[in-house]
């Protein structure tokens, strides 16, 4: 993983490990290994190193009309694809905007 992924996994799950922010602290420990590896999986797909393979195990999976969301690995693919837009959509809107959503983080 990235250094800014690694910072950005490491930043998620110390805000976790705060009572008042743990919504995951009853999860039994089989859910909590699924959800942590989901959440690891999710923010390594945001590295740009990435970027073109994610992009293009998309394109292959979406070729035909009928995408086969029952399928486990296109469901995760298609929530990292989700992820990576959000992690986009900042530098792709308007300068001041972008500026203003920046600063704020």
């Amino acid at each position: 993983m990235s250094v800014l992924e690694n910072y950005h996994a490491a930043t998620a799950f110390k805000l976790l490990a705060r009572d008042e922010l743990n919504f995951a602290s009853n999860f039994p420990p089989e859910m909590w290994k699924e959800f942590r590896s989901l959440v690891l999986k999710l923010i390594l797909a945001t590295d740009m190193a990435r970027h073109v393979e994610v992009l293009g195990m998309w394109k292959a999976r979406t070729v035909t009309p009928a995408v086969d969301f029952g399928d486990a690995a296109t469901r995760l693919l298609t929530l990292q694809v989700l992820v990576k837009c959000a992690d986009l959509v900042n530098a792709a809107r308007p300068w001041p905007v972008c500026h203003a959503w920046a600063e704020q983080v």
